[in-house]
């Protein structure tokens, strides 16, 4: 399956570093990864030819996880869920207090 055939939108997620990517030739939307920006993976993709025909606009809501499509053709807007979001980089542990000592003279 081919995505971005005829690239036409981009919204970028900066918190989740998502681009997604309408594609106008292909009936599609890609999420695609730039946590590399050498290295942009296609984390997934979905063509519709009913409700993303010459699909044109994309938004997103990271609350809901969806990404919201329109399209030219059927003068419609396809709501389409996302994937789970990567778990958040972990955080090192505080470094333990020291050991209390006795007071001293």
């Amino acid at each position: 399956m081919q995505f971005m055939e005829g690239p036409e939108s981009v919204a970028y997620d900066e918190v989740r570093e998502l681009v997604y990517v309408t594609g106008l030739a292909s009936n599609s939307l890609a999420v695609v990864s730039v946590a590399d920006p050498a290295n942009p993976s296609v984390r997934c993709g979905v063509s519709d030819t009913t409700y993303m025909e010459f699909a044109r606009g994309v938004a997103f809501d990271t609350v809901r996880n969806l990404a919201f499509v329109a399209d030219m053709t059927s003068n419609s807007l396809a709501v389409v869920p996302l994937p789970n979001p990567p778990p958040p980089p972990s955080l090192p542990s505080p470094p333990s207090p020291p050991p209390s000592s006795p007071p001293s003279c």
